[in-house]
């Protein structure tokens, strides 16, 4: 090989064999600034997977279906229609909106009959969407005129027909320009007994830990007191 215009020969084989053992080098953390990782360390904060879609606190509804094969068909974007931004009394019905509430109470017959009380309801005021009802909660989301669903939140504050502890109304909005859903349904509760049974077990010991741990928290306070008024700390 012929020499370089600046420097002295070299075989190729070692130049590149330096060139290619130029690289960055990553010094390990510095233990006076951040400790070593190790088993104690909380797990790090990343959304959990289901079937490789990220599970970022998505709210419970009807439409958030997950197709298998990782495929879902998506229709052609159709025209919107024209906008429009001034309504008066006359034509204010035809002004959608939706919301989401939450009902908080004791329902009998795991909240059936609330169930149906309510799809009646919401079927005489052409309301979609969907509710769901159990014997200590109810939920649900719903889209329709402004008027129907001012009248279904009026009818739930007055005239349920069962005590109702708190009620939660919240994402509303208001100016649809269309309806996602095309009727009113009902998520019902479709778990086996063995199921049902699982979850009260599991339900039940939780509970038992929870009390565990505030009885706990509790005495240390009491200890700690009776040392700080008693004057026995042991130094």
């Amino acid at each position: 090989m012929a020499p370089f215009a600046k420097g002295f020969v070299r075989p190729r084989s070692r130049k590149m064999r330096a060139l290619i053992s130029v690289g960055e080098s990553v010094a390990p953390p510095d233990p006076r600034r951040r400790p070593l990782p190790s088993l104690l360390d909380p797990p790090p904060f990343a959304a959990p997977l289901k079937k490789g879609i990220p599970q970022l606190e998505l709210q419970f509804d009807t439409l958030n279906t997950i197709v298998t094969g990782f495929r879902k068909y998506q229709p052609p974007p159709e025209k919107l229609p024209p906008l429009r931004r001034e309504y008066t009394e006359k034509n204010f019905n035809e002004l959608f909106a939706k919301c989401r509430f939450e009902l908080h109470g004791s329902f009998p017959y795991n909240g059936d009959k609330l169930r149906d009380e309510i799809l009646r309801i919401a079927k005489d005021l052409h309301i979609v969407g969907w509710v769901k009802c159990r014997s200590n909660f109810a939920s649900g989301h719903l889209q329709g005129d402004t008027f129907a669903l001012s009248y279904f939140r009026r009818w739930l504050d007055r005239h349920a027909p069962y005590a109702i502890d708190s009620t939660n109304f919240f994402d509303e909005a208001i100016g649809l320009q269309a309806l996602d859903y095309q009727q009113i349904a009902a998520v019902n509760d479709y778990r086996s007994p063995a199921k049902k049974k699982l979850h009260m077990l599991m339900a039940a010991e939780k509970q038992k830990a929870l009390k565990l741990e505030r009885d706990s928290q509790q005495r240390a306070a009491a200890y700690q007191r009776y040392i700080d008024e008693c004057c026995v700390r042991n130094y």
